[in-house]
Order: C-alpha cells, then structure tokens, then sequence
C-alpha cells in the first residue's frame, strides 16, 4: 500500500513531509496512521494516472559577492 508523508518522521520508517512510499508492515502503517504522521494514498480510478511526487524544496543560489 502506498502512503504519503504528512510530517517528517524517523525510526523504523523514515520520510519527508510530501514524500510517497510503500509500507508492506500493515502494523507499523496502522500506528503511523493513527498518529497522523501519513495518508493512505488512493488507487489511480480507470482513465486516471497515479503520480507518486516527492516534495523537493528548491534550493537558493548563494553566490558569493566581492
């Protein structure tokens, strides 16, 4: 089943906010669940595509200035 990351969390599971991934452990997903920390992502309907993103922050140029 996949899941989407709703806060970043760490341990035997680690993710990033926005992060989708698959838990194969239906006990580790169900406390993860419980405590709000992912969401269940949803089967793509027929005529739908499943987009699995990742949040990535854009990094700022810092180029130094003389």
């Amino acid at each position: 089943m996949l899941y989407k990351a709703k806060v970043d969390f760490s341990g035997i599971i680690s993710m990033s906010v926005g992060d989708v991934g698959e838990i194969a452990d239906a006990s580790i997903a169900k406390d993860l669940l419980k405590a709000g920390y992912i969401e269940e992502i949803k089967p793509a309907e027929k005529g739908e595509t499943a987009k699995a993103t990742t949040n990535k922050k854009p990094t700022k140029s810092r180029a130094k200035r003389g």
